[in-house]
């Protein structure tokens, strides 16, 4: 089983798969009204005690690049706060997406890692001059585990006004989570691998008093018109949810 690319498919997913088709084929449009706007949102609730979460603080897209997305969306790199410190570890995608945001205005720092493995946040440390992010990505289960020991130094990035975006792809079900100890203002990963879930569905936790205040630009009638009855998390959850 190569977890790290796909887990193996749970036994249920044939019924789960045949209910899903019988709603589209015998309720047709019905279908919405009767459990597809809610299904989203039901997802979340239960990845959210993984990462040490709350009902309704899970937000779900397509994957893990359009949450970055969601994000960069809400802050302005054109000013004079649009540095984004990044380490060698990112995942390729989340590397191509930050540079693209340099026709944008963003100022992208990438800090090397001493073996392919661990992240030296001391050295993250001082790149840190008001950047606007703080990215902290991992590839590998073991990067994983050395990087959340250490997460709690986002205390750093903190007091120079960055924000800190964790990547718990690889660490979700696997280790111990609480984000709300670990201080992260974002928090991102996946349900594709270890999590035995199939592919298009990532998900974005963003910190209570942030949520409050942020307006993404990457946004839609979901969260404009209110359709969805959380509101915590609406903001985020800009477009028609998907319900497979």
């Amino acid at each position: 089983m190569i977890s790290n690319s796909l887990g193996a498919m749970p036994r249920g997913v044939y019924d789960e798969m045949r209910v899903y088709a019988d709603s589209w084929a015998e309720r047709g449009v019905r279908a919405w009204e009767e459990g597809w706007w809610e299904m989203a949102v039901g997802v979340g609730d239960r990845i959210a005690p993984l990462i040490g979460a709350g009902p309704g603080e899970i937000s779900l897209h397509q994957n893990v690049t359009l949450t970055q997305a969601v994000i960069s969306s809400c802050f302005d790199l054109r000013g004079p706060r649009n540095k984004i410190v990044m380490v060698e570890l990112e995942f390729p995608s989340i590397q191509y997406f930050y540079h693209e945001q340099r026709r944008h205005g963003a100022r992208v720092e990438v800090v090397s890692t001493p073996d392919q493995i661990r992240i030296d946040t001391e050295n993250c440390s001082g790149r840190s001059t008001k950047p606007r992010y703080w990215c902290r990505f991992r590839r590998s289960c073991s990067a994983a585990r050395l990087s959340l020991m250490r997460a709690r130094s986002s205390s750093g990035p903190h007091r120079v006004g960055a924000h800190v975006i964790l990547d718990a792809f690889q660490a979700t079900g696997t280790i111990p989570l609480d984000v709300r100890s670990l201080g992260v203002d974002f928090a991102v990963g996946g349900v594709l691998k270890w999590l035995c879930g199939g592919p298009g569905v990532a998900y974005l936790y963003v910190r209570e008093d942030l949520r409050a205040k942020l307006r993404p630009a990457l946004t839609g009638w979901i969260a404009i018109d209110g359709r969805l009855p959380s509101k915590s998390a609406r903001l985020i959850r800009a477009k028609t949810p998907f319900a497979i």
